[in-house]
């Protein structure tokens, strides 16, 4: 199967995102389920032994799906300065690549 270069990275990005979006998911979901088994008496609350480890990756996850866009936002921007302040418009074609 042949396609142009430019629709295998589209379905990169599709991808990427969907996996983005389930391992957000995920994480969101396994902190619920961490919250539902609470243990709560009638001054604290705090999180069974067994699911400490379990939370921890599910936060580290969320904040590594964070960071992953954050990173991505701030390259982006750095590109458009670049090329804005190199006098590129908004309806010129600029060469994304890295040499």
């Amino acid at each position: 199967m042949k396609q142009k270069f430019k629709e295998y990275r589209a379905d990169f990005y599709t991808l990427s995102e969907k996996a983005s979006d389930a391992t957000r998911q995920l994480a969101l979901a396994g902190i619920a389920i961490v919250w539902i088994f609470k243990i709560q008496d009638a001054q604290n609350v705090s999180i069974p032994r067994e699911l400490l480890v379990p939370s921890l990756f599910f936060v580290v996850a969320l904040a590594l799906d964070l960071l992953q866009y954050s990173l991505a936002a701030v390259i982006w921007e750095g590109f458009l300065h670049y090329h804005a302040a190199h006098g590129a418009k908004e309806e010129d074609e600029v060469d994304a690549h890295w040499k």
